[in-house]
């Protein structure tokens, strides 16, 4: 361990930086994990997904969400451990972006292959088996090329090139946007033929479940990472059949998702939550540093939380440089304990652990001598506020309805304004709080920029015209 005297090494520092990746989703066992939710149990959103898979029977569907980097993924593979070990069920865990693209609509069809498919991977991948998943991948294709044999049975009108030459079904589906498109497009008038197929399918794997995985412990299939996000579009069409398609899907379709037999934990696009009325969805929402009050009052319990946070990512367990180094790179704690330029990284990332975690990694980056000083705070925080520069006019009327009403900001529920509210939350320049009643709020960053693009938008006083000086004649 180094003292606050001494300057640390670059291999030391390295290890700092890297302890501090934003990007990371701490694995179930890590250190590093500290529960934001000590304080606010009746939050917990691991715990109502557990409560409610424990009180369902042998079968359920949940629907989970979070804006991105709001540690959903974090949250899920410690609900996955605590399955299995505490409770003794037999977890799956999927990700969504191996079988569905961001950037594509969502299809109840495909999404139930998805499901299916992904279960069977994982199946057998614990079993030891040759290319997981092949089995039912190859029955709906081997279904689907029997229409191609008859092709009066096809439409005309729509060749599905890719369909007919895809030799495996499997490795086409999961990588081949193109595919995925024209077999939803095939499977639009055939969903009665396919239920079919599934079902027979389903029956099957109940019984291998049964004997090979013991299901009496109960099955639970995780699908996480369906982040269809609207906002990252920029055809207006394009945005416009996401959105649409997840409405229809969640709204009217979702009972199709049911796998008998399996709880499915099935992760869904952030800003459905907002938009959708009426379905239940377990949230991850931001973090609530601050009160919904005027003055926004800070919430000592969870400051003291983030403190939490900054100290566990300075405290390395592995390695050549086990042991705590925040005194090292952030300077030795006040009378009070605290320390200032912590509080101070803290309140500039809004609660927002990603931000934080960047932050720190800059301070780190730039303290060539530690501890750091002001000056490269400062100049972290600046470059922090840049990275969200420049604000838009639109946005800017958005967040500071929001920031100014603490409510939803958007003008209407038309597909552009949902589209801009997704691109706002999940960039996190808007923040959405559930503690006690639900509400909005912006990143702190950013509230200066927007009010003056407001006053600026909105000002009457028009700038008095230049006009130049006529010289007096000689």
């Amino acid at each position: 361990m180094t003292t606050p005297t001494q300057v640390p090494d670059l291999a030391l520092t390295s290890a700092i930086f890297q302890n501090l990746d934003p990007r990371e989703a701490l694995p179930s066992m890590d250190k590093r994990y500290v529960d934001l939710y000590k304080q606010r149990p009746e939050a917990d959103p691991k715990r109502k997904l557990l409560r409610t898979l424990q009180l369902s029977g042998e079968q359920s569907l949940q629907f989970f969400s979070g804006f991105r980097g709001s540690g959903k993924s974090t949250e899920l593979l410690r609900l996955k451990l605590e399955l299995a070990n505490q409770h003794h069920y037999n977890v799956f865990y999927a990700d969504a972006a191996h079988y569905i693209g961001p950037n594509e609509p969502l299809d109840v069809s495909l999404l139930r292959i998805a499901l299916i498919g992904s279960l069977c991977v994982e199946l057998d991948r614990k079993l030891g088996i040759t290319d997981p998943g092949a089995g039912f991948f190859n029955r709906i294709g081997h279904w689907m090329q029997g229409f191609f044999a008859e092709p009066e049975k096809v439409s005309l009108e729509l060749p599905f090139k890719a369909l007919k030459l895809s030799i495996d079904f499997k490795t086409s589906f999961t990588r081949s946007p193109e595919f995925r498109s024209e077999l939803r497009k095939f499977l639009a008038n055939r969903q009665g033929a396919l239920d079919e197929q599934i079902k027979a399918f389903l029956a099957t794997l109940s019984e291998q479940l049964a004997d090979k995985v013991q299901s009496k412990k109960g099955i639970v299939l995780i699908f996480d990472q369906l982040e269809q996000d609207p906002g990252a579009l920029i055809a207006t069409s394009d945005r416009s059949e996401i959105i649409q398609s997840a409405k229809q899907l969640f709204q009217n379709e979702r009972d199709s998702l049911k796998l008998p037999g399996v709880h499915v934990i099935l992760t869904v696009p952030s800003w459905l939550k907002i938009v959708l009325k009426g379905v239940p969805i377990i949230f991850v929402p931001n973090f609530p540093l601050w009160m919904s009050d005027p003055a926004r009052t800070e919430r000592v319990p969870e400051m003291n939380l983030m403190r939490d946070i900054v100290a566990k990512r300075f405290a390395l367990t592995e390695g050549d440089y086990q042991g705590d180094h925040l005194d090292t790179f952030l300077g030795k704690a006040d009378a009070s304990g605290q320390r200032q330029v912590v509080d101070e990284l803290i309140r500039a990332s809004g609660g927002f652990i990603r931000d934080l975690l960047r932050l720190l990694q800059t301070v780190v980056r730039d303290a060539i001598t530690p501890p750091v000083d002001h000056a490269i705070v400062t100049g972290a925080i600046h470059e922090l506020r840049q990275s969200y520069m420049p604000i838009v006019t639109k946005d800017a009327e958005t967040l500071h309805r929001m920031m100014t009403t603490r409510e939803v900001g958007i003008a209407d529920s038309s597909d552009e304004e949902i589209a801009r509210l997704a691109n706002l939350m999940n960039t996190q320049m808007a923040f959405f709080f559930l503690n006690g009643e639900d509400w909005f709020d912006v990143h702190p960053l950013l509230r200066d920029e927007i009010q003056s693009i407001f006053e600026r938008e909105h000002s009457t006083a028009k700038p008095p015209v230049k006009r130049a000086r006529s010289k007096k004649p000689q």
